[in-house]
């Protein structure tokens, strides 16, 4: 390089010999000795053995030491800093009570005069006394030992315990949230299509039974939280919970009087939905009981989805909030209506608990 002498270090000359711009400005040619008799492998052997450092990597220079959390990977926290700044404040009442008793010691001398210090120093009643003011030093300090490394242990106790109750609340959320996606889709999918409909109890389709498998929440577990700001909340939780289970039973005993009665009734009269027959038709061969069944049923399903589905909603963002400000810098599961939800959809969900949109009797 221009500017440089041949033996000035560069990021190309980096190996253990400083070699690297040689040996990469060597070329196949030059590998050869200048001697007929020396062979290719011979040249090559006398190369240099180490391998060229040909980057530069991101390295500490020497003699720069790492801090302690950066070495390890990891830096410091909320925790950690409070500590370090409790052992300053320790390091520092410790060294203010040294520097305090430094300087009675010498005003003491002063006022007593340093021959008649010496010979107070020199007493053998003073040896004594100090050895029990050591002796009471050293109990203070391992009674203080004690105490520091109970509250640690405490601390870290409390730590856990939240971690812990942190963990079985997200398992909470994220139940409450797999009950909230599974009612918006067969809303969705299912009962929207067919919620305007004149005869909306014989137009809503049966489907296979829903399992609520894997979908329970174990309250008990989260017991602690009824004596916490959180407790009303626990309870909406609680509500939006059941809300599901029951709706989720409803759909299915109407989903088996449609498939089991309904269907069969249909198709024993020989009735085609194809061929544009009307729903006071189909109630008049069925007869009143089961249209009546059918219509009730199919009107519970909907109120009953839609009331488990605003509470749930409630939960996932309003309960969510009030977890976090229970557990603050805590992750807590949240959730809410899609984005795909029409503004439509939204009104008629927060509209439902109060009432629900009856069809026009067949």
């Amino acid at each position: 390089m221009l500017g440089r002498s041949a033996g000035t270090p560069t990021a190309l000359r980096c190996s253990v010999q400083g070699r690297a711009g040689e040996l990469t400005a060597l070329t196949f040619g030059s590998l050869r000795s200048n001697n007929a008799r020396e062979s290719v492998y011979e040249a090559r052997k006398r190369a240099d053995p180490e391998p060229p450092l040909l980057a530069a990597p991101e390295i500490a220079p020497a003699g720069c030491r790492l801090a302690l959390w950066q070495s390890r990977g990891f830096g410091p926290t909320p925790t950690t800093f409070w500590a370090l700044l409790h052992m300053e404040r320790t390091t520092l009442v410790v060294f203010s009570s040294l520097g305090m008793l430094a300087v009675f010691l010498i005003l003491l001398a002063d006022r007593l005069g340093w021959p008649t210090f010496l010979e107070f120093v020199l007493d053998p009643a003073t040896a004594a006394w100090i050895q029990a003011i050591g002796s009471i030093g050293a109990i203070a300090a391992a009674a203080w030992v004690v105490q520091r490394q109970h509250s640690l242990d405490l601390h870290r106790a409390r730590e856990e315990q939240v971690a812990a109750d942190v963990a079985r609340l997200n398992g909470a959320m994220l139940v409450l949230m797999r009950q909230f996606e599974k009612l918006l889709v067969y809303r969705k999918q299912i009962l929207e299509p067919v919620r305007g409909h004149r005869v909306r109890h014989f137009a809503l389709p049966a489907t296979l039974p829903l399992k609520p498998d894997g979908l329970h929440v174990d309250w008990q577990q989260l017991a602690f939280l009824a004596q916490s700001p959180a407790a009303a909340t626990l309870m909406d939780g609680i509500r939006a919970h059941d809300a599901f289970h029951s709706a989720i039973t409803s759909l299915n005993e109407r989903n088996q009087v449609h498939r089991h009665e309904f269907q069969l009734s249909v198709e024993k009269l020989g009735l085609d939905f194809s061929q544009g027959v009307s729903g006071e038709v189909v109630a008049k061969e069925i007869g009143p009981r089961l249209t009546h069944t059918l219509q009730k049923s199919t009107d519970s399903v909907y109120q009953q989805i839609d009331t488990a589905i605003i509470l749930l909603e409630r939960v996932g963002a309003d309960g969510a909030k009030t977890f976090r400000d229970l557990y603050r810098g805590r992750h807590i599961i949240g959730f809410t209506f899609p984005e795909s939800v029409s503004g439509e959809e939204l009104e008629a969900a927060r509209g439902s608990e109060l009432s629900s949109s009856q069809p026009t009797d067949a």
